[in-house]
């Protein structure tokens, strides 16, 4: 394995601190720790702010459709731990950050503030 890392790669490895190489012992151990030792220092959590900030950017694009849009910012919403404000969320990302703005103003009119999941598409396309 330590052929395919290559020398950077087997120069990393060698200078982390919590990597401790025996040679001795069972190839498949070393092999599932020398893996481990890897994965803890190239894996680094998601970072919420930045997720949050990529939902919060988002704009629609000319050419794309309301139903796209809404799907792109409900795939971003998913990883952003909104929780019960999810809807809520997106139908205010949707109203800043929509093209059109007739889709705008017919949102920004409407009766019903709860914007849920069906509707979102139905209201932008009346």
């Amino acid at each position: 394995m330590l052929h395919s890392l290559g020398i950077e790669g087997q120069n990393i490895l060698e200078h982390l601190p919590q990597y401790v190489h025996e040679g001795d012992g069972d190839q498949l151990d070393e092999f599932q720790e020398t893996v481990k030792t890897l994965e803890q220092h190239f894996h680094k959590p998601p970072n919420l702010i930045i997720r949050r900030h990529q939902f919060f950017s988002r704009e629609q694009s000319a050419s794309e459709s309301i139903d796209s849009y809404v799907t792109s910012l409900r795939v971003l919403a998913a990883k952003c731990e909104f929780r019960d404000f999810t809807e809520e969320l997106i139908r205010d990302q949707l109203i800043t950050r929509c093209y059109d703005k007739k889709v705008q103003e017919r949102l920004l009119t409407c009766k019903n503030p709860q914007i849920g999941r069906a509707s979102v598409g139905k209201e932008c396309r009346l």
